[in-house]
């Protein structure tokens, strides 16, 4: 990389307003499994028993941020969050493009406010096409490992927008009025809650029902909306899920329960919005 690039790249990894982690790799695990089990039968089959898959699918955008792929990083830490409060107040447009333009016209960038909202849009939407795919062609293998893979990595998006620290710019720690945060560590004690309470994949399944929806953008700024209401909440019981006391597991349970629905929800909404998609004439699998 040459050396003026690599500037770049640092000052933009230095200035990132937003966490570098996500729920630990086997809590993503846990709920993307969580999510498979709440589906309802008339799903595919090979969809259905493709959950170890799908579970290892979901840990990727993870690893799209290693420092050594740093023309994927640089854009891949965006997806994970969404912090509202830089956009002043001001809706967000329904497209990527139009976002990018609001916040240039706010002076703010927008790999600062991140791109969550859009990503599971966007990866719902590719897995709505590899279903109608399916749809024509039920046999062809390579079009069933698409689905699972855009569903493990649409899982992840989802269950990141639960997480209420990824949707704000208090994301470990509350920031001060200069927008410096403290770095905590009440980021990665939320993160990895699911595992220190060792929470089963079959227990927060049973607890939810996925609802299919035709209006995803809705769904997804809901779930938001939700995930928001949380923030101080979790400030407010700080110590109880640093040490992951008895007190915190009500929390745990129901963002666990939060995030597996949210997923199967977008999961299901997904197969049912594929079966009135027209694919085009020349296509050929």
């Amino acid at each position: 990389m040459p050396g003026k690039a690599v500037v770049v790249y640092v000052l933009i990894m230095l200035s990132f307003s937003g966490p570098t982690q996500a729920w630990w790799c086997g809590d993503h695990g846990v709920l993307t499994k969580a999510s498979f089990a709440a589906l309802p039968e008339f799903m595919p089959a090979f969809f259905r028993a493709g959950v170890i898959e799908a579970a290892h699918y979901v840990c990727d955008p993870d690893l799209f941020k290693n420092k050594h792929v740093p023309g994927l990083s640089a854009v891949e830490f965006p997806e994970h969050i969404f912090d509202v409060e830089l956009l002043n107040g001001h809706a967000p447009p329904l497209h990527r493009h139009e976002f990018v333009a609001l916040c240039d016209s706010l002076g703010v960038a927008p790999y600062k406010v991140g791109f969550a909202l859009y990503a599971i849009t966007e990866w719902t939407d590719r897995l709505t096409i590899a279903f109608a795919e399916h749809r024509r062609w039920p046999d062809n293998e390579a079009v069933q490992s698409k689905c699972l893979v855009y569903a493990g990595i649409l899982s992840h998006y989802t269950q990141d927008l639960c997480q209420p620290l990824h949707v704000t710019i208090h994301f470990d720690g509350y920031a001060d009025e200069n927008g410096r945060v403290p770095h905590s560590g009440i980021h990665e004690a939320v993160d990895s809650i699911i595992q220190r309470l060792n929470l089963s994949h079959a227990a927060i399944a049973d607890g939810i029902s996925p609802v299919s929806t035709g209006d995803i953008r809705t769904a997804v700024e809901e779930e938001l909306t939700r995930s928001r209401a949380l923030i101080d909440v979790i400030y407010d019981h700080e110590q109880e899920i640093r040490t992951a006391s008895e007190e915190a597991a009500s929390f745990a349970n129901e963002r666990s329960e939060a995030a597996a629905r949210f997923t199967a929800s977008l999961l299901l909404s997904a197969w049912h919005l594929s079966e009135s998609v027209e694919l085009p004439g020349w296509l050929r699998r």
